[in-house]
Parts: structure tokens; sequence; C-alpha cells
């Protein structure tokens, strides 16, 4: 897949733990909006950005067996998609989710 060069905000999303160890399960736990978004990603039609830390925490959920996958199918999936990026969870990063928390409740109310 030949990445975009430009992107608008809702081209690009963030996902935690939870969010992407469900989608890789089927688990029918994801909300129908965030498996949209995957599906999208699947489809090249959005960016996911995975911080670091969830890899890391998928590892340890894994180890422990609490979701059936195994993390080496975690990490092929990632590098098998265009559309999943890595990130490291820096002070910018963190910055930017508490931008995008405050805009979300202001059209939320």
């Amino acid at each position: 897949m030949k990445r975009r060069n430009r992107y608008s905000m809702s081209d690009i999303f963030v996902t935690d733990t939870h969010a992407l160890l469900w989608y890789l399960t089927d688990d029918e736990k994801l909300g129908i909006r965030a498996r949209e978004v995957f599906e999208k990603a699947d489809t090249g039609e959005v960016d996911i950005v995975i911080p670091t830390t969830v890899l890391a925490e998928a590892l340890f959920i894994t180890e422990k067996h609490r979701v059936d996958i195994q993390f080496i199918d975690i990490i092929e999936n990632i590098q098998n998609s265009s559309n999943y990026l890595l990130h490291p969870l820096d002070i910018d990063v963190i910055m930017k989710c508490h931008e995008l928390k405050k805009s979300l409740n202001c059209m939320t109310g």
C-alpha cells in the first residue's frame, strides 16, 4: 500500500491496548465505531497510531494467556499493514491526547 503524504485529523486515530486486542481477536466488547475505524485502517482509509506502551501491555497480556492471540501475531498484523503506525509515547503524544479529549468534551457537552 502506498502511504499518503498529507493527513487531516480525521485520518489518524490512536488505539489503546484493549481496543487493539479486541479488534484482533474479534471480541464483541469492541464498540461499533471503534470496529469501523479498524476496518477502515485495514482498507487503507485511515491510519491508527499504536503507542509503544500499548505493545508492551499487549506483551504482558498475551504472556498471561488472557486473550486468544499470540504476541507474534500482533506484531505480524502491525508489520503487514502500512496503516498501523508505531509511535513512542512521549510528551507530544500525551499533549495531543489531552487536546483531543478537551475538544471531544466540548463537542459532547
